[in-house]
């Protein structure tokens, strides 16, 4: 895992800016659990290990630690850990007439595509999420696994789907496609709780 092997100092100048941003977010929420924007985070995140901010390009990863060959998704959220990890609305066209089997095995064909574009793009070996989950007075950092996905492993979930949302799993990982978002989503539930604060 990244965070584990950062600097100690590195990882409380982390968590102290994201405590002060978690202090603020009263002004902005009256919600328990502190705010966090994506784009503080992605910048913090950037700014306290030393990697590069790629959050703004059309990329499969969020942040590069080019001396260690990793790719890096930061995700942060409040509630279930069912996430986005992927759009393909301008693909729509090429998999909207198809059944659902062969809709998200294209999908997961356009997903394995940007994750080996991004990872040949910039010399990357590995890639890895970088979660912080945000609950009442309190956040978590998590990391998981940044994985192609399984293809010739897909079977679709019928009991959970319904007709707009499509769930399956490739037997390492489960997601769920929203058609009519265009949307993928993971379900993370291999993470690896790291670090707490309050």
């Amino acid at each position: 895992m990244y965070y584990e092997i950062q600097p100690k100092k590195q990882k409380e100048q982390y968590k102290d800016m994201l405590n002060i941003m978690g202090q603020l977010s009263r002004l902005f929420s009256e919600a328990k659990e502190p705010y966090l924007h994506y784009r503080v985070h992605e910048n913090i995140f950037s700014k306290y290990f030393d990697v590069i901010n790629n959050a703004r390009s059309d990329d499969s990863a969020d942040a590069y630690d080019l001396n260690n060959k990793i790719g890096i998704g930061l995700k942060t959220w409040v509630g279930k850990n069912d996430q986005k990890v992927a759009e393909f609305g301008k693909l729509r066209k090429t998999y909207s007439d198809l059944d659902d089997i062969e809709m998200v095995k294209k999908i997961a064909e356009y997903r394995n595509t940007r994750i080996r574009v991004t990872m040949k793009m910039h010399d990357l070996n590995n890639m890895l999420y970088h979660v912080v989950k945000r609950l009442p007075g309190l956040m978590q950092i998590y990391e998981s696994k940044f994985e192609y996905i399984d293809i010739e492993n897909i079977i679709v979930d019928n009991k959970r789907g319904n007709d707009n949302n499509i769930y399956f799993s490739d037997g390492i990982n489960t997601y769920h496609f929203s058609k009519s978002k265009n949307t993928l989503y993971m379900i993370f539930d291999d993470m690896e709780l790291l670090d707490e604060f309050s």
